[in-house]
């Protein structure tokens, strides 16, 4: 990964752009991470992987290129983690979960999660993984295997093991996600696990779960590999699209044999599980 990272700021007025619409647009592009205000919205790119003409292309295919008012500017990476964890505050979910770095004091009433607020995706303050983890509340993980697809900060496999999971297999296709997945596993005191860097499932391994927070598009095309990996009765929990987008995913989840079980929305973001 380059030093330097591109940030387009793209700033709106709510009343005339549905953040939501925005947000999708730019949701399945292979950015660094989406930081979500009021009206703008701030996405990373590696330098020199998109551009402002790339910007205004997205726009224009949505009918939003005179409704937001696009910048950019190069941001240094020892500066992007010192901004990240200026702006990263501990998470309770539901009282149970607290996600937290190693900078903020301990809360040992809950479980807690230890993660280093770098570039990757997956703190727990996005819906996905929160929407993920409450999924995952209602399920055992005693002596049970599980692979977490697309890993981010390796947040969801961390804990699957703190609930006991007999291991956990985490695959990335981003060499920093990668990095980051091993050092949080470390700050939590885990013993160490299998980490790959890759974008899809290349050995024959099943697993009796599978998490999967990622993009609809994505998850479209590998729900068979999830089906082929997945132990009998095995659970699958997928994240990363709207509420609007799981049709979809259900449609072609049962093409491959895999059955709506529960859902869990927040702010219109989908966390699924099937089995």
């Amino acid at each position: 990964m380059n030093d330097q990272i591109r940030v387009f700021k793209l700033k709106f007025n709510p009343e005339d752009v549905n953040p939501e619409v925005l947000d999708a647009a730019f949701w399945e592009i292979d950015h660094l991470g989406i930081e979500e205000k009021d009206d703008y919205l701030l996405i990373y790119f590696e330098e020199g992987t998109f551009s402002a003409s790339d910007t205004l292309s997205i726009l224009e295919q949505f009918s939003l290129q005179d409704k937001v008012e696009v910048s950019d500017y190069t941001l240094e990476e020892k500066n992007w983690n010192q901004i990240w964890e200026t702006h990263f505050e501990p998470i309770s979910i539901k009282d149970e979960v607290y996600i937290r770095a190693d900078f903020h004091p301990p809360q040992r009433d809950m479980l807690e999660l230890i993660i280093q607020p770098k570039m990757a995706f997956g703190t727990g303050h996005h819906e996905t993984t929160r929407a993920m983890i409450e999924l995952m509340m209602d399920l055992d993980f005693d002596k049970k295997s599980a692979l977490d697809m697309g890993c981010g900060t390796g947040v969801l496999g961390i804990y699957a093991l703190k609930r006991q999971a007999d291991f956990v297999d985490f695959i990335d296709n981003d060499k920093w996600c990668y990095d980051n997945t091993l050092e949080n596993i470390r700050k939590n005191n885990l013993p160490d696990q299998h980490v790959f860097l890759a974008d899809h499932l290349n050995h024959e391994k099943k697993y009796d779960i599978i998490l999967a927070n990622i993009h609809k598009n994505v998850i479209l095309n590998q729900l068979k590999d999830y089906k082929n990996h997945l132990k009998p009765n095995g659970v699958l929990l997928v994240s990363g699209f709207y509420e609007r987008d799981m049709p979809d995913i259900l449609k072609k989840a049962e093409q491959f044999g895999l059955h709506y079980e529960k859902e869990n929305i927040i702010n219109n973001w989908c966390s699924l599980k099937l089995k």
